[in-house]
Formats: C-alpha cells, structure tokens, sequence
C-alpha cells in the first residue's frame, strides 16, 4: 500500500500526516523539525510512502536534502498554492495543514518548487569568498574615496593660494 505524506514545518516542531490511496488517515504527529525524526516517524508505517510533501519554507533545503538522503520521495511545493488551499478551512492548525498538503500529494494538486541544495549553491568555500570579495569591494571603495577627498584637498588649497 502506498501512502502520501503531508508536513508542516516550523523552526521547532513538524506536524506530520500520512493519507492512504483511499484517503484516510493513518497517522497524525508532531515531532521536532529535523529529518532524522521525521524520517524515523515516516518510517514507522507498514507500506511504501509515496510523496512526501513539503512547502518551501526557511528549513526546507535541509528538510528535503535529509529525507532524500533516507530514500524518501520529497517533494517541495510552494507556499502560495498551499495557502489557497488553506483559506477554504475555517480551523487553521499546523496538523490541519499537514493534512492539506497530504491531500494535495494524494490527488496531485500541487505545483512543484525548486530546492537549491548545498552542493548547487555552492556552500563550501561560500562565505571566504563573498568575505573577501566584500572586503577588496569596500577597501576599494574607500581608496576610491579618498582619492577623491585627497584630489579636492589639493584643488582648495591650490585656489586659496
């Protein structure tokens, strides 16, 4: 049996849905926002797990780059799809929205957003060289700066003579 899975991601907790292929649900929690914990709770149902789905939130390159890691198909989708689908509910819960998102992995009504992992963006190495390309920007600038408060020094002492 194949199962899709809805999470809700804040910067402590995850709410955590998992829907069968006839829709019911199978599983409700909140665990701590790490991949290791959701992995492990996603990983507790007898069955396959289908889509796990995702919005594209501050956590999500780490979320997503773990649970792929584990071998689970992640899927990021975008916020703005997510919140549509959220004003037609009165209740606004984060395990009502994991339940949205477990939905919309079931029956394919989402939109996928693109996830920058650390490899692509290029992490290692990163801040050295925006470090040093910020410091060679700045003291070019103030040489620059200088030369100009320099050029017009001489210019107002050479007028006042």
């Amino acid at each position: 049996m194949s199962y899709c899975v809805g999470l809700d991601s804040s910067v402590k907790l995850t709410a955590i849905c998992i829907i069968d292929d006839v829709g019911k649900v199978v599983m409700e929690r909140i665990v701590a926002s790490g991949p290791g914990d959701i992995g492990r709770c996603i990983e507790e149902i007898d069955g396959e797990a289908g889509r796990t789905g995702l919005e594209a939130v501050p956590l999500a390159p780490w979320l997503f780059g773990g649970l792929a890691g584990r071998g689970l198909p992640a899927v990021c989708i975008e916020v703005r799809q997510m919140k549509a689908f959220a004003k037609a509910s009165p209740i606004k819960t984060d395990r009502r929205e994991a339940r949205l998102i477990a939905q919309a992995m079931c029956i394919g009504l989402f939109k996928i957003a693109h996830v920058k992992t650390g490899y692509s963006q290029g992490k290692a190495g990163a801040n050295d060289r925006l470090t040093i390309f910020t410091t060679n920007a700045r003291r070019e600038h103030a040489e620059s700066v200088w030369a100009r408060v320099t050029a017009l020094d001489t210019l107002r002492s050479k007028s006042a003579l």
